[in-house]
């Protein structure tokens, strides 16, 4: 699996990684990301291009690539690359996995970071005393107020 940035296409290092590894004759799967930043008519042309840079750059193993948009905060590709996974791994075998790694991660308490999350532990410790050494008067949340 190939992650490129699919508002500047295939780098110098992705041809570099796929020259590499497509001479193992393996399959690649490459997700061309931040498709949320596109417009639908522009997400089919980002893909198509890196599409057509693959083809440029490998003629011989085209085939071997399988380009999906994807976008993680948007959810879009998430279905198709789940689809080409299970076709390369086998439906039980891509099932198995999927279920190990929903199960690894409902017992793990870290979470990704998400934007805010930085001002929330702020306020949290602004709530419990620790604001620069000022001491907090009355109220909880984000609405406490410093003392004077």
């Amino acid at each position: 699996m190939l992650v490129v940035d699919a508002r500047h296409g295939l780098g110098d290092l992705d041809r570099a990684l796929l020259s590499g590894y497509l001479t193992s004759s393996r399959p690649v799967l490459l997700l061309a990301t931040k498709m949320d930043k596109f417009a639908a008519s522009a997400q089919r042309a980002a893909a198509r291009a890196i599409e057509r840079d693959v083809a440029a750059a490998f003629p011989v193993s085209v085939a071997q690539v399988a380009v999906v948009p994807f976008s993680a905060t948007r959810r879009i590709g998430i279905e198709t690359a789940e689809a080409v996974l299970a076709a390369w791994l086998g439906e039980s075998a891509f099932d198995a996995l999927r279920s190990a790694f929903r199960t690894r991660m409902a017992r793990t308490k870290k979470r990704p970071r998400v934007q805010g999350e930085w001002r929330e532990a702020r306020n949290t410790l602004d709530r419990i005393g620790h604001n620069r050494g000022r001491p907090l008067r009355e109220g909880s949340g984000r609405r406490c107020r410093l003392a004077e």
